[in-house]
């Protein structure tokens, strides 16, 4: 059985302001850098076969982190 998990990027500095980013290259923000690093820690031991991401930088430093 194969199981995808669907995670979308942390905070950005959008959020407040309560915008969409859509294309637009928005960083995250340091509560999305927060989500960042928990995401890792569950990543590191949930022993996923593949990670694919969007080339925006909010999306590559939510899955990278």
């Amino acid at each position: 059985m194969t199981h995808l998990f669907l995670v979308r990027h942390g905070a950005t500095i959008w959020h407040a302001e309560n915008r969409y980013a859509g294309v637009s290259d928005v960083a995250l923000d340091p509560r999305g850098y927060a989500q960042a690093e928990r995401l890792a820690a569950w990543t590191s031991e949930a022993g996923l076969a593949a990670i694919f991401s969007s080339p925006l930088s909010r999306a590559r430093e939510t899955d990278h982190d």
